[in-house]
């Protein structure tokens, strides 16, 4: 899984990266990439590309990029969606991330 996590840090900002794209890149089919990454990480390969880039936005908000700009640089194309998803993932909004970090 570290080819996976490394393909992950080249490509994360790329909002067309899907799941076919990592199972290409590790030479497995969807459906087997599928249980692969379910088995060892109990998520979905949907679930770990959004986490991966919500855990970056952390840092990007943390350096004063507005949150649009934070949101185009981790692969969201919508900042509205990636405000709800933040707030889904961290129990917080952005504003409140912000303030408390």
């Amino acid at each position: 899984m570290q080819k996976l996590v490394g393909f992950m840090e080249e490509n994360y900002s790329n909002p067309g990266l899907r799941v076919n794209d990592l199972a290409e890149f590790m030479n497995m089919s969807r459906s087997v990439f599928n249980r692969k990454v379910n088995g060892i990480m109990g998520i979905s390969p949907i679930e770990y590309i959004k986490n991966y880039r919500l855990n970056k936005a952390k840092s990007f908000i943390q350096s004063g990029m507005s949150f649009s700009e934070v949101a185009f640089a981790v692969g969201f194309s919508d900042p509205g969606y990636f405000g709800k998803a933040f707030k889904k993932a961290f129990n917080q909004t952005l504003t409140e991330y912000k303030n408390n970090n």
